[in-house]
């Protein structure tokens, strides 16, 4: 179990720092320890944790007017998406995702002027995660970009996007709770002392994105949305043409 705590706090530590890629790090170690069912059902309580505990640390730079936007259709996203979901080919999904995260990530850094999106762009962002996250599960590497377009940097982007996600993670939770039967009181000891990790991971990110600057976080966060896309369109497009 010492491999899997160790994977908690790495992926508060990555997740703390960049707003996203935690949560791919702690879903492929669990996936070690645990059949893909409870893994998934783990990941998602872990996930409501990690991002309670980064929304707590950095609640002072929660951008309140995009999270209120956010949240307003994220449950009718996710029950739609819930009802639709078989309709949709997961895979074509990804692949299209991955391009439209490379452009908005690599747009928000380039060295031309662009004008911020508005507040009310999340309102849209907020239906598209709660349907997406019911069909592919895939939501921070996607709404990242637009929270930069947004103006979102550093503390305020972590915060932020912490809080919208929490609603997104809560919405999967309800909707999926019947289906998954899991009793999570059998591993009570182990989800305290990965919670507690988690917790302590993201006090640890916060102390070291004091000395990251806007510009080098833009750049950071780029190359982390560039890795998890470039991997997910290779895999979606192998399941997709079956290579």
């Amino acid at each position: 179990m010492t491999l899997l705590y160790l994977a908690c706090f790495a992926a508060a530590l990555v997740s703390g720092v960049t707003g996203m890629a935690g949560g791919t790090l702690l879903l492929s170690v669990l996936l070690l320890f645990y059949d893909p069912i409870l893994s998934i059902a783990v990941h998602g309580l872990l996930q409501v944790v990690a991002n309670c505990a980064r929304v707590l640390i950095f609640l002072s730079s929660v951008s309140w007017t995009h999270t209120l936007w956010f949240v307003v259709l994220v449950v009718p996203g996710a029950f739609l998406g819930g009802k639709i979901a078989h309709m949709f080919n997961p895979d074509l999904l990804k692949m299209m995702l991955s391009v439209l995260i490379l452009w908005v990530a690599w747009k928000s850094v380039s060295k031309k002027e662009h004008a911020l999106l508005p507040p009310q762009i999340m309102l849209g962002l907020g239906f598209a995660s709660g349907f997406l996250g019911m069909i592919i599960g895939v939501t921070g590497p996607f709404l990242a970009p637009f929270f930069l377009r947004s103006g979102l940097l550093k503390e305020a982007f972590i915060a932020t996007k912490a809080v919208c996600q929490f609603f997104v993670q809560m919405a999967k939770v309800a909707i999926f709770a019947a289906l998954l039967g899991v009793n999570y009181g059998e591993m009570s000891f182990e989800l305290f002392v990965m919670s507690a990790v988690l917790i302590f991971g993201t006090v640890c990110a916060k102390m070291l994105l004091k000395h990251i600057s806007g510009d080098r976080f833009k750049q950071v966060v780029s190359i982390v949305l560039s890795l998890i896309a470039g991997r997910l369109l290779w895999s979606s497009a192998g399941g997709y043409f079956g290579f």
